[in-house]
């Protein structure tokens, strides 16, 4: 099972606050939402840096959170 509900329990072991989605939203959110972690969608294009209004926002959702903040896109290359 590699569901988003499997994933939650790993994350929070590491007390991982939310999960920023870089890429397109291939899974819903619910599964770890129902896990009090938060998702943010922060997509910019692969290959890219982020723009300077994602990068903002990163740093706005990682300085309000207590503890950790996962980052990842849907195929693991390129950002």
């Amino acid at each position: 099972d590699f569901s988003p509900a499997h994933y939650a329990d790993i994350l929070q072991q590491f007390d991982v606050q939310a999960v920023v989605r870089c890429g397109a939203p291939l899974y819903a959110r619910g599964g770890l939402e129902a896990a009090g972690i938060a998702v943010v969608d922060l997509y910019f294009e692969d290959c890219a840096p982020p723009p300077i209004d994602v990068t903002a926002k990163f740093l706005a959702v990682a300085a309000r959170l207590p503890g950790a903040v996962a980052v990842h896109c849907g195929e693991g290359l390129g950002r």
